[in-house]
Parts: C-alpha cells; sequence; structure tokens
C-alpha cells in the first residue's frame, strides 16, 4: 500500500514537472513572435526563395548536384515569373511613402 502511493505521488509529481515544461515551451513562440514584429522584414527576391525552396527539396530528397541544378533553374525561373506578375498585376502596391495621398 505504502509503495502504490509512492508511485501514484512520483507519477503527479512527473506529470506537473512536464505540464510546466510544457507551458514554458508554450510562451517562447509567442515571444519569438513579438520580437519579429519588431525586426525589419527581409526584403525578398526571385533568387532567394529559389534558393531556400530548392535548399528545403536537397534536405527532403537528398538531391544529386545535377538534380539540384536543375530543380534551382526551374524554381528560379517560376519564381522571377511570379514575381513580374507581382509587379504587373492591379492589386500592386507601391513601397511605402511613394503612393498617392
Amino acid at each position: 500500500m505504502r509503495k502504490n502511493m509512492k508511485l501514484i505521488g512520483l507519477a503527479v509529481s512527473l506529470t506537473c514537472c512536464a505540464g510546466f515544461i510544457d507551458a514554458q515551451e508554450a510562451n517562447e513562440p509567442q515571444e519569438r513572435q513579438q520580437q519579429e514584429k519588431h525586426l525589419p522584414r527581409e526584403v525578398l527576391n526571385p533568387e532567394k526563395v529559389a534558393t531556400q525552396m530548392t535548399e528545403q527539396m536537397n534536405k527532403l530528397l537528398q538531391l544529386t548536384d545535377k538534380q539540384y541544378k536543375k530543380i534551382y533553374k526551374l524554381n528560379l525561373k517560376e519564381q522571377k515569373a511570379f514575381f513580374k506578375a507581382m509587379q504587373n498585376s492591379d492589386d500592386y502596391r507601391p513601397p511605402m511613402g511613394e503612393g498617392p495621398g
């Protein structure tokens, strides 16, 4: 009986500790989001986006050098077309401070 009580107490204390750790980890993303709000955003360009996409694919698929180069060229072509379409669209917003008004 006494042994069971010790085991129950141990289980309860471990559960509480796990809950505290989980609660601390849950606060970290909120703090990170608040910090990111204050940091200036990096200006993306087609080359950076294509590189990021290709790197992610390389991590997941373990591409050969030849595959990497081909996929990078395809991603770059798509991103250039996307950026060009964004600039030519009616919804394009000028950089801050350059708009009418």
